[in-house]
């Protein structure tokens, strides 16, 4: 549970409402896996195909192209895994 801020486990009040954050923290990401390391590879090119696709069809020339879709492969990537920051604003 290392993925989770400090302060929310300050602000939880026992393991029953710590259980049901981490379930609400769980739902609301919909992780596809645990590490990023695990995103299957195949998952990985189908999405830069859609995201090649996607700039070509925009117009960008071919190097910029290839730069926003890396930068969305990346975010793809850090919105997949539970390793991303918690979806819970924790003072």
């Amino acid at each position: 549970m290392h993925w989770l801020p400090k302060a929310y486990w300050l602000s939880s009040k026992g393991s029953e409402d710590v259980a049901r954050k981490i379930g609400m923290h769980i739902v609301a990401a919909k992780p596809q896996c645990v590490t990023e390391a695990e995103v299957d590879a195949e998952t990985i090119e189908k999405e830069r195909h859609i995201y090649t696709e996607q700039a070509i069809a925009s117009g960008k020339p071919a190097d910029i192209a290839a730069k926003m879709v890396e930068g969305r492969i990346r975010k793809f990537l850090a919105e997949n895994h539970p390793e991303r920051p918690s979806i819970r604003d924790e003072p």
